[in-house]
């Protein structure tokens, strides 16, 4: 039995999100820091997003096959509802945030955030906290899914007790980054 054998593309995948998370609250740690005026512009924002970027693409694409599997597989397949609405919702919140993510890198590249134009402003402000609304409401979803492909989440009610925390963590964080995109752009 080969290693692939005994590892799932699930699990794989979830070790993907791993990084991705890791790197996503990296790019926003160093975002953050220099909207609220600590740090100076870094290229490491750039570098960060870059390796971001790629990790995201495997994300997708492997979440698109186990997705097109799953289809083919479970054609007949009706049970848990909610299960199947939350993969709808992280479907649906995965498609804009390739959407968004793409419109944030164009934003950037043709007006970096340390020389904006007036309307620009207006143009960043809203992409990114779109952005921001669909990777936390994928998150909030998929976090507690990946707890759960690791064995965390096992005894009962956990999952919901940890989907609640997530998102009550998700929101705080929103209007952090909200607050600091504010500051940073009408001062």
């Amino acid at each position: 039995m080969s290693f692939l054998d005994r590892i799932s593309l699930r699990k794989i995948n979830s070790m993907v999100l791993l990084v991705i998370i890791i790197l996503l609250v990296w790019h926003a740690l160093e975002s953050l820091l220099y909207l609220i005026g600590i740090t100076p512009y870094s290229p490491s924002l750039q570098v960060t997003g870059r390796r971001l970027f790629l990790w995201v693409s495997l994300h997708v694409i492997i979440s698109l096959y186990l997705f097109i599997k799953d289809k083919y597989v479970n054609r007949k397949f009706r049970k848990y509802n909610n299960i199947r609405n939350d993969t709808q919702i992280q479907i649906i919140s995965g498609i804009a945030i390739v959407v968004f993510v793409i419109l944030h890198v164009l934003t950037y590249s043709i007006s970096p955030v340390n020389i904006l134009n007036n309307y620009m402003v207006y143009i960043h402000f809203i992409i990114d906290n779109l952005l921001f609304c669909s990777l936390l409401i994928h998150l909030t979803i998929s976090i507690p899914k990946l707890m759960v492909s690791f064995g965390f989440l096992t005894e009962e009610n956990s999952y919901e007790k940890f989907s609640y925390r997530i998102s009550t963590a998700f929101k705080i964080i929103f209007i952090i980054l909200l607050f600091a995109e504010l500051l940073y752009y009408l001062f």
